[in-house]
């Protein structure tokens, strides 16, 4: 158990540093930003490259992977919907925003440092392809969702072509991607560029965690509460017991695969909810929220799942 503390403490704890440091105002939203743009563009995609390009992959898609994955976060989604339906009664906006605050993963900031650091290079494996169609699931359906709900004058074929680009532009993708491409036709990156790529990959946890804490703290907890605590009810309990029931009793996957796929869906909601909220203007309190909120209740959760699942 104090492994796992220790483990856990150094996370959280350079994700407090961001969070400080921008209360503290020795770090500003212009600086965030700046962190942000070299952590997706310059930091992980190597880090994704490096790691799938030299990993030893599945011979065939691991359907059951992302069976027990997908399927729970779907469950979980629905399950969000029909509680802000049937019981809080609210609007079709903030019923849309509930479901994915519960079933939409902070995979990269947190998501990846947490995951490698606990599973190691091993489990980059499995995290990389539920990371891979991540975006392209997640992303198009929260889209579409409040597009329908917002009645805009765009139509559905712009809004998921929209998506699609955004998927097709992010950097991550193209880490992963070029990373599977290298591994699956033997290509070697020249000496001088993987060194680099190494050098860049060392900086990748620690700054997603620090930028992490740092837009945090320009979250604040408004709107209604009873709707954002039952998102993060969702997203820190429920979607990981669902992925794990999945995973362990339905597709019997090998130990080190359900704890990765656990472990993401045990992760906070990502920020990603509120960026949709923003671009339609809907639930954006509710969104900001459930983020800051599952963000901190995740210290507990993630602690209690390595207990039950094992350092």
């Amino acid at each position: 158990m104090s492994e796992i503390l220790v483990t856990l403490a150094r996370i959280y704890g350079i994700t407090l540093l961001g969070y400080i440091a921008v209360k503290a105002q020795w770090f500003d939203k212009r600086s965030t930003e700046g962190l942000l743009k070299f952590v997706y563009h310059f930091s992980l995609p190597p880090l994704l490259f490096q790691s799938l390009s030299q990993a030893k992959l599945p011979d065939s898609l691991p359907l059951d992977l992302l069976g027990s994955y997908y399927l729970g976060a779907f469950s979980v989604l629905i399950a969000g919907w029909l509680l802000s339906r049937f019981i809080f009664s609210h609007l079709p906006s903030e019923r849309i925003v509930v479901g994915f605050s519960g079933s939409f993963s902070n995979t990269v900031l947190l998501g990846i440092p947490i995951i490698l650091y606990v599973c190691g290079e091993e489990g980059g494996v499995p995290l990389f392809m539920l990371i891979s169609v991540h975006g392209l699931i997640m992303f198009s359906m929260l889209s579409l969702s409040l597009e329908f709900s917002s009645n805009q004058s765009q139509t559905y074929k712009t809004n998921l072509w929209w998506s699609l680009k955004s998927v097709g532009k992010n950097p991550i993708i193209w880490g992963i991607a070029t990373g599977i491409l290298f591994n699956q036709f033997g290509l070697n990156v020249p000496k001088p560029l993987d060194q680099a790529f190494s050098m860049l990959s060392q900086t990748a946890i620690p700054c997603s965690l620090f930028s992490l804490g740092a837009l945090l703290a320009g979250y604040k907890i408004a709107g209604n509460l009873r709707l954002s605590m039952t998102a993060v009810a969702l997203k820190n309990l429920l979607h990981p017991l669902v992925v794990w029931f999945l995973a362990e009793q339905v597709f019997s996957m090998p130990p080190l695969w359900v704890k990765v796929a656990v472990l993401l869906a045990a992760m906070p909601t990502g920020v990603s909810v509120l960026l949709f909220a923003h671009r339609y203007e809907q639930a954006v309190e509710i969104a900001s929220t459930s983020i800051f909120l599952s963000t901190v209740f995740s210290m507990v959760s993630i602690t209690g799942i390595l207990l039950i699942l094992g350092n």
